[in-house]
This record gives C-alpha cells, structure tokens and sequence, in this order.
C-alpha cells in the first residue's frame, strides 16, 4: 500500500496579523496603508482581509509589510493538508457554516410594460426608493 503525502497549501494569515496588531477593523489597516503611501477603497481592502485572494498586487503586498512592520512569511503561512480530505468551506467572517443561508425575501415589480420579474426588496427600494413618512409642518400662528 502506497501512503498519500500531505501537501502544502498556502493560509493568508492577514486577519491574524491584524488582530495580533490590534487593529479591529479594514479602516484602521486602510489608515496605515495610507501612511506608508498606498490608497485602496474599504470594499476592496475588506475582500483582501477576508476572502483569501487569488491574485494579489506586489505593491499591495510592499504596503501590507511596510504598514504591518512584518515579513511575507508573516503574511503568508503554510499548513500541510491531506490530499483526500474535502477542500474548507468558505463562509464570511461572522457566519456559521452549519447555518442554511435565510431565504431572500421577494416582492414584484411594478406592474407596466412588459412581464412582471420577481425583484428582491433591496433591488425594489434601489429602484424606486426607500418609503417615506410625511414630514409634519408646525401650525401657522396669525
């Protein structure tokens, strides 16, 4: 019987380097990079910190080690996996995988030219706005 060799497998180790730092949010990491030079929207930034990246800028990486006073191995850890085992879920930070994704909520469109599609409550308000209450006006005194 032939043994399976455990392989290498690359672990973004950002979130822990920012934890180990004390940073608790993408806008104090944002702060620091900043400080060293290099601007990045908080979207962008947030998808960095959280969801591993499959590509990623040199200069990012320069910035991330100069703001982090850190070392690419800080940066990037290695863990040995077992080649048979099932590939990590992915979930968001803050979600639990046991947990089934709660179903969208849904409403129709507008009736008007055309079919009616189902549109989900967000893409409704972003369409025609969020619902307003009136705004109540003072008495006139004469």
């Amino acid at each position: 019987m032939s043994e399976e060799k455990s392989v290498k497998r690359t672990v973004w180790r950002l979130p822990v380097l920012m934890a180990e730092q004390g940073l608790r949010s993408v806008t104090d990491l944002q702060r620091l990079l900043e400080g060293v030079g290099y601007k990045v929207s908080s979207p962008q930034l947030w998808r960095v910190v959280y969801e591993p990246p499959k590509f990623i800028n040199i200069e990012l990486i320069n910035a991330l080690l100069n703001a982090l006073d850190c070392t690419p191995v800080d940066l990037l850890g290695v863990e040995m996996v077992d080649p048979s085992a099932a590939p990590p879920e992915k979930t968001k930070p803050g979600k639990k995988s046991e947990e089934p994704a709660p179903p969208k909520k849904t409403k129709k469109a507008p009736k008007g030219k055309g079919d009616a599609k189902e549109v989900s409550a967000k893409e409704l308000i972003r369409l025609v706005g969020p619902k307003l209450s009136p705004f109540p006006l003072p008495d006139k005194k004469e």
